[in-house]
């Protein structure tokens, strides 16, 4: 009896152990995109194209349920780098946003971060170009 209690507390470590890792971890997609939602929020010329309640959210189903953020990682030149590609709305427009960090002596730094409105004209707005 003892022996399953002890099993049954040590899967859910290694359930909590794995989820908070998948969550708050520097190169997780989540991680990534609240901090690129959060830059494109505080942005000016952001607020000014969509409008001030900006919204993130990752790809919709045909049935419109949102799922999770699309995001690719991949190596270049010896470098860790992963791409967040997310959708934004607000009350004037929507539109399209794209983030990639790279690991660079152990700590994830930006590469580029901007976003692309959808209706015309189409205006691309870079937040940050490390690259």
């Amino acid at each position: 009896m003892y022996t399953a209690v002890v099993a049954g507390v040590g899967l859910i470590g290694a359930f909590i152990y794995v989820l908070a890792g998948e969550f708050f971890a520097q190169d997780s997609p989540q991680t990534i995109f609240n901090k690129a939602l959060a830059m494109v929020r505080e942005d000016g010329r952001c607020q000014d194209i969509f409008g001030a309640s900006i919204a993130g959210f990752g790809e919709e189903t045909s049935r419109g349920r949102r799922r999770h953020v699309a995001h690719h990682k991949y190596e270049k030149d010896g470098m860790q780098r992963i791409r967040v590609l997310f959708h934004v709305k607000g009350d004037r427009d929507e539109g399209i946003a794209q983030a990639e960090m790279e690991q660079r002596d152990g700590d994830w730094e930006w590469r580029f971060l901007y976003v692309e409105n959808k209706r015309r004209p189409k205006t691309t707005h870079v937040l940050i170009d490390n690259r």
